[in-house]
């Protein structure tokens, strides 16, 4: 069962600095049922991805996906770079996720903003990108 998922991306000038990025994290009870069914078959593929020195700024993805089985973090590097270079299920499977949780994510902050409400510090970081 999967219990939370975070996700953080976005570029930096150094790996060290993806600790910077503001982290998205939905509870498990608040995902959508396909997200679920696509988050499920990733349990296995834990790991880093892609060159961090393909590109500059590097572009950085960090999915971390907490259940009942232990945590898996998986991180990519330039992404983009990686899609169009490399022929891999598992890493389309990656990309089907974090894009989905980026939309679930630009969708709450779509909902916070038009009800006027404050939105917390990863809301506030996302909205600045939208």
């Amino acid at each position: 069962m999967i219990g939370r998922v975070a996700y953080r991306s976005g570029f930096v000038k150094r790996l060290d600095g993806i600790e910077s990025l503001p982290v998205w994290s939905i509870d498990g009870n608040d995902l959508p049922k396909d997200v679920i069914e696509i988050v499920e078959p990733l349990l296995d593929l834990g790991g880093t991805y892609g060159d961090p020195n393909a590109g500059d700024p590097i572009q950085c993805d960090e999915l971390r996906i907490e259940h009942d089985q232990g945590d898996v973090e998986i991180v990519v590097h330039n992404w983009a770079i990686l899609l169009f270079m490399a022929d891999s299920d598992a890493v389309k499977r990656i990309d089907q996720v974090c894009c989905r949780v980026e939309d679930l994510a630009a969708r709450y902050v779509a909902a916070l903003f038009a009800a006027g409400m404050p939105m917390p510090g990863a809301a506030t970081a996302l909205a600045d990108h939208l």
